[in-house]
């Protein structure tokens, strides 16, 4: 269970601090680790919302060929719950349940492995994934 939290963790978890100018997810994943924590505490909501959106998208985009039907539709239904009100400090318990409720449902779904490549901490080492035309 305690992996379980781990995975969703991502998803809800975010620092009050400054709102720093919006970094796009390339730049995000780019940096040092610990610079991708400072900068991940203090972007806005939207931009956080962004970076996590862009990176499951893309898993998915590289993945969708071995994908069954239904373990696209889990991943797509995931991406669309992934929204700025996500990262706001308003309900944030009532947040961290949906995010387990739905982390249980991918693992029901989809090997741990990728459940972890694609929702958890998008700029973490080898975690990386560049656009489509980019290799």
């Amino acid at each position: 269970m305690r992996r379980l939290a781990a995975l969703s963790l991502f998803v809800v978890t975010a620092v009050a601090g400054s709102a720093q100018e919006a970094v796009g997810y390339d730049e995000y994943a780019r940096l040092p680790r610990q610079e991708q924590v400072r900068v991940f505490n203090e972007i806005t909501p939207e931009a956080k919302a962004a970076i996590v959106q862009t990176h499951v998208n893309r898993w998915l985009a590289v993945n969708r060929a071995r994908l069954s039907a239904e373990q696209v539709v889990a991943v797509e239904e995931m991406v669309s719950w992934i929204r700025p009100e996500l990262y706001d400090d308003v309900d944030r318990e009532a947040e961290q349940t949906q995010a387990m409720k739905r982390a249980e449902r991918l693992l029901e779904v989809l090997p741990r492995e990728d459940v972890r490549r694609a929702f958890g901490e998008p700029g973490a080492p080898g975690n990386y994934i560049p656009p489509p035309n980019e290799e």
